[in-house]
């Protein structure tokens, strides 16, 4: 029987729907693996679709000093956790129907939405994955925290020693 791979991704800029085409490929090389790539965005509504690609962009052009708060004001691991799944849940059904429908063995992702979509559905019993987050971000910001996972893959050694000191298992950060 093959291992199902889903990998997520949010089409947010161009380098996490290259990074899951690129795992994708990957993972499709593999014999007896079957993966599939989806852009989490493109299953969610128009609002949450607009908050995170039509909002980011603009903004970081226009208040840069904005984005700086707000990502100061989720810098704090865990803190938004139980407030993005709520978010996420309401405007990205079709999103979780997906990941119950297709039953992964592993699930990538390229994004901290979809990461917390999985981890709020492993946290219920709703699905039996292991999560890999493979972040896209030199800067590690809170978002990107999801307790339920199985491994993160993080660019920088420094990120790496971050995630350590606030207490995650150094085996499971590469």
């Amino acid at each position: 029987m093959a291992k199902r791979v889903l990998i997520l991704s949010a089409s947010v800029g161009s380098g996490h729907g290259t990074a899951g085409a690129a795992l994708e490929r990957a993972f499709r090389d593999i014999p007896g693996v079957e993966a599939d790539h989806k852009d989490a965005l493109a299953l969610a509504s128009g609002l949450l679709r607009t908050t995170y690609s039509g909002v980011y962009f603009p903004m970081a052009r226009i208040a840069p000093w904005l984005m700086e708060l707000g990502y100061q004001a989720q810098h704090r691991p865990f803190a938004t956790e139980p407030a993005l799944p709520l978010w996420d849940r309401l405007n990205a059904a079709p999103l979780a129907r997906l990941i119950r429908t297709f039953q992964p063995d592993i699930t990538v992702c390229t994004h901290y939405m979809p990461a917390n979509m999985v981890g709020h559905l492993l946290a219920r019993g709703q699905i039996a994955t292991s999560l890999a987050i493979a972040t896209t971000d030199y800067d590690f910001h809170g978002s990107w925290f999801c307790q339920h996972f199985s491994r993160y893959f993080v660019a920088l050694e420094s990120t790496r020693a971050y995630c350590c000191a606030l207490g995650l298992p150094a085996q499971r950060v590469v």
